[in-house]
């Protein structure tokens, strides 16, 4: 991510999305239905080969025959579409997710840097990934118990993350290994001289 780039998408109508954080393993469509069943047909297919190779030691030239075999199992274009179905994407589904599956992302969510106060300089930073903020605030009690009594989160809300604070330290010089042997050349020329 960098400006040009957002520049870039910006004035050819493409329109730059993240993923909200802690939430990338529900989002991912090839996370949700291509690689569980490419890890279960390697498996098998690893198996079968040490079957067919008794006492031989698989070794790295035997891992490309052995995902040729698995890959085609399990990257279908079913498992593929799948996975965008139930991600959300393909149709898309707003509501493919309830509220409380971005419950884990509330607790380290970062306030928004304010320039006015003493850190880092954010105009010489190039912007990270943005994020899509789900909800800016707690779950609402309502959603999660209506009989009227309050909720561990409402009597002890779920600690935030601090601010980062800025790090005072440089990068640490190193000595090559060859600087002392150097050191000691020039050392016994000056004498010599």
């Amino acid at each position: 991510m960098s400006i040009d780039g957002l520049n870039y998408a910006k004035e050819n109508g493409i329109i730059m999305l993240s993923f909200p954080p802690h939430c990338s393993h529900r989002l991912q469509p090839l996370d949700r239905s291509v690689y569980g069943p490419l890890k279960r047909h390697i498996n098998s297919t690893c198996d079968a080969w040490m079957r067919n190779n008794p006492g031989k030691t698989m070794s790295i030239y035997d891992i490309p025959g052995i995902v040729a075999i698995a890959y085609p199992l399990a990257a279908t274009p079913l498992n593929i579409q799948a996975g965008f179905r139930v991600a959300g994407i393909q149709p898309y589904n707003r509501n493919v997710f309830l509220e409380t599956e971005f419950a884990p992302s509330y607790v380290t969510d970062r306030p928004i840097p304010d320039p006015a106060l003493p850190g880092p300089s954010t105009n010489s930073a190039l912007p990270g990934p943005c994020t899509i903020s789900i909800t800016s605030s707690p779950l609402p009690s309502t959603a999660i118990t209506d009989s009227g009594l309050p909720t561990p989160e409402d009597i002890r809300p779920y600690p935030k993350a601090a601010r980062r604070k800025p790090s005072s330290k440089g990068r640490k010089r190193h000595k090559s290994p060859n600087s002392n042997r150097h050191a000691s050349e020039a050392a016994t020329r000056k004498r010599k001289e």
